[in-house]
């Protein structure tokens, strides 16, 4: 700090935001100032979750022992109105309900005890600035004084309405802005250990669908906060009747769950704006930075803003440190590190919510449908985030001989391409996809083609065409299987499936099409043979539909046995393989895809039974016999070592039924 300022920096507002800011500079080692208007503690309009993203960032800041304290929520519970479906999604790690007056009280503490100095009822009146026009203090009001505190940077969280913002011209005028009204209510039992989350809304002045939902968040002594939010899409949004929906949502949910008919008010009912205009260009400059609502980032879809404030709290401390440390008057990468880490959620949130008709119409139509890719569905509305992937046991066998063969980190650069594909083009894709995926055939798959294509480390040619073929191999898988999810008759108690058909489709569709665009860039053969297994692929689903099976050795060759066949002729066209070589891999692969229909793994779901041992054992004998045609030179060792570990993994793998079965079959 230069001798000639008070502090290093001023944070305006002891929000989530604010303390988190204050608390990462203060435990840095920086002297700041926060300055809050309000006298702690004191109520704050909000639904009070705190969700797992949330939780992360408490942990970090130390407060994970008093958050402790607060009952965890364990789930999300989606309420589809007029359908009577409920989707629960549980949280793996568990969120909090903590009113706002308790939750800011113990943040900005929290940042007192790290070292920031923390003034209440000071309210800031104006910006100071340096004979070049850059901010150097604030001036503010504590009781009767007017005082002026200078530092090198000054922190905006003083929320959506900002003053700070808008006398730094950082401030925008934006139509992308929601509300939201909650009140605190006694004598809702039974509420649980879920956030609840109730869709679609709408409005009793006119019967019209609302960009918005309503929730019951439940709190200890069976109290919840209630309320609901929405976003003005349209026009006449801005003549919606918050305090109308409010009661209108209420009077729903006790025709809903009679226990609740004795819940009564606590408190008034209490409103705020939310901020969801986010815009990286415009959230810092002069030495002014701004940090959650002030930088409007409130989540459209969901409205969550406490996550966003205290991660951008975390980023501007990090920044301004930095730029404290090295001399340097402003933060370059703050606005870069923003969009790198909220821009794709916005984007994804915002084309979800210009899309909610059809998304509510998918999910309304598959309320009871239990299969991956309408679950995936479901969960999405609410965790549309680019997913990380979660813990899994390796396939053994696979993951080591991918490591022996130097395999490993290109296959995984093909699943890091398909989540980051699906991510940056539709919102729903990532869990789509991610419920699709049979990792473990995946895997296989990917290997089968850089082991044909001899795309080995010691081989690998230049250029990006395996990786790309690579890609466009699972794409096409997944496509086909996307389209397996085309419901032929409505769910129970629904009228139609043409919303959850049109997205299967549509998924599907825009899967293949991605893949035939990729493997159009490496050549035109390459669609050829993609086309080809699509057609052979349909032409055993609609083999299997008229016989009524999928155990039909016929119906399973040309469903499962082409997707892993695929990869081998992909593979052996880049490498320009002979034909009798082309052939005897072909054989191999299709077999790899009759064990794999054979074990049950094709699809995870209620809908896939695992095949009966007679299944098993004429494809453990076709992949045996189609190991002994190929070559006796490395190629064939390792194709063979390939498909030995698949199956032993698909051995390991399987659930105890299965296990039993296939532990009786022959071995290989």
């Amino acid at each position: 700090m230069r001798r000639d300022l008070d502090v290093d920096v001023v944070v305006v507002g002891a929000g989530p935001a604010g303390s988190a800011t204050a608390a990462a500079l203060a435990a840095a080692g920086h002297s700041v100032r926060v300055l809050e208007r309000s006298v702690f503690p004191r109520d704050k309009a909000c639904g009070d979750g705190l969700t797992p993203a949330s939780m992360r960032e408490l942990t970090s800041l130390g407060l994970a022992p008093t958050m402790a304290a607060y009952a965890p929520v364990r789930g999300t519970n989606l309420i589809l109105d007029g359908t009577g479906g409920t989707h629960h999604a549980p949280i793996i790690d568990p969120g909090r309900v903590v009113p706002r007056a308790e939750f800011d009280l113990l943040l900005s503490q929290r940042a007192a005890a790290l070292g920031a100095v923390v003034q209440h009822d000071a309210k800031v009146t104006g910006l100071t600035r340096d004979a070049d026009g850059r901010v150097s203090g604030v001036t503010y009001q504590c009781g009767a004084a007017s005082r002026t505190v200078t530092c090198r940077f000054v922190v905006a969280a003083d929320g959506a309405t900002s003053a700070i913002a808008r006398t730094s011209g950082l401030s925008r005028r934006g139509d992308r802005m929601g509300f939201a009204v909650r009140a605190y209510m006694d004598h809702v039992p039974g509420a649980g250990d879920n956030f609840h989350v109730f869709i679609p809304l709408r409005d009793p002045a006119t019967g019209c669908t609302l960009a918005g939902y309503g929730w019951v968040f439940p709190e200890a002594n069976d109290a919840a906060n209630i309320g609901v939010g929405i976003l003005r899409t349209r026009p006449e949004d801005k003549d919606v009747n918050l305090r109308t929906v409010f009661n209108q949502f209420c009077a729903s949910l006790v025709a809903r769950q009679p226990q609740w008919r004795g819940m009564v008010q606590r408190g008034p009912l209490s409103g705020a704006p939310l901020p969801c205009d986010f815009d990286a260009d415009r959230v810092a400059a002069g030495g002014v930075v701004l940090v959650g609502d002030a930088a409007r980032l409130v989540d459209p879809l969901s409205g969550e803003g406490i996550d966003t404030a205290l991660e951008s709290g975390a980023l501007a401390a990090h920044a301004i440190s930095e730029a404290l440390n090295c001399g340097a008057e402003d933060v370059p990468g703050y606005g870069a590190e923003l969009e790198r880490r909220f821009g794709q959620r916005m984007r994804a949130a915002w084309s979800l919510v210009n899309n909610r008709e059809f998304v509510w119409g998918v999910a309304s139509d598959t309320a009871t449908v239990d299969r991956p890719l309408y679950q995936a569905v479901r969960s999405s509305i609410f965790s549309y985030q680019r997913p990380s992937r979660p813990p899994e046991v390796p396939a053994t066998g696979v993951d080591q001989w991918l490591a022996g063969h130097g395999l490993r980190e290109p296959v995984a650069a093909v699943e890091q391409a398909l989540e980051s594909m699906a991510a940056d083009e539709l919102p729903m894709l990532p869990a789509a996809v991610g419920a699709l995926e049979n990792r473990a055939a995946q895997r296989v798959r990917t290997a089968l083609f850089l082991l044909c294509a001899g795309a080995a480390p010691s081989t690998r040619e230049a250029g990006d065409g395996p990786h790309q073929l690579s890609v466009a191999t699972e794409l096409a898988c997944l496509a086909l299987v996307a389209h397996e999810d085309v419901l032929d008759s409505p769910a129970d108690g629904h009228a139609s499936t043409r919303s959850a058909n049109r997205f299967a489709v549509s998924v599907g569709d825009f899967l293949l099409f991605r893949s035939f665009e990729l493997s159009a860039q490496v050549g035109a053969g390459y669609v050829e043979l993609m086309s080809r297994a699509s057609a052979d692929v349909c032409a055993g689903t609609l083999l299997g539909l008229h016989r009524g099976t999928n155990e039909a050795d016929d119906v399973a060759l040309l469903r499962t046995g082409t997707l892993f066949e695929l990869p081998v002729l992909l593979g052996a066209r880049w490498a320009g393989r002979t034909d009798s070589f082309t052939a005897a891999a072909a054989a191999v692969g299709r077999a790899l895809g009759l064990v794999t229909a054979a074990a049950g793994s094709w699809r995870c779901g209620p809908a896939d039974v695992p095949a009966a041992p007679s299944s098993w054992d004429r494809a453990n004998h076709a992949l045996t016999d189609a190991s002994a045609g190929l070559p006796q030179d490395t190629f064939g060792r390792s194709l063979r070592a390939l498909a030995d570990a698949y199956r032993g993994d698909l051995l390991m793998s399987s659930e105890d039924s299965a296990a039993a079965m296939l532990t009786a079959s022959p071995s290989s």
